[in-house]
């Protein structure tokens, strides 16, 4: 798999994340799909890490974040706005928990991308 189809497969997450957070509508979600976003990422960053020639795992890793930032970027507001007064109330800081622990997914994702990036600049050809 060629290092150029990683703008692609972030794109392609991207959009997968939206249709996935456009479908379910205004949605708080549980732990267990919550839990989803950083489980995924976290194997595919480690498999990207640790396989010296993973460029296909990388290629997912990419998929992976953008699929999570997608999803984040059309749920919150989605989901925040859908929600009356006393709902945001006595929801606000579940969901918020629960984005929040998305979010670091993201974020755990893009770091350990940027990480294997630097490591493959430092290698001898």
């Amino acid at each position: 798999m060629s290092k150029r189809l990683g703008p692609l497969a972030f794109a392609l997450g991207v959009g997968a994340g939206l249709a996935l957070a456009l479908s379910l509508g205004a949605y708080a979600p549980g732990w267990g799909p919550t839990l989803a976003f950083p489980a995924t990422v976290l194997v595919l960053g480690i498999g990207a890490w640790w396989e010296d020639d993973g460029h296909e795992l990388a290629t997912l890793l990419r998929f992976g974040i953008g699929a999570t930032g997608g999803y984040l970027v059309a749920a919150v507001p989605l989901t925040w706005f859908a929600l009356s007064e006393a709902q945001a109330a006595q929801y606000g800081a579940q969901v918020w928990s629960r984005w929040a622990v998305i979010f670091l997914a993201l974020a755990g994702g893009a770091a350990l991308l940027a990480l294997r990036g630097l490591r493959d600049r430092k290698k001898p050809t």
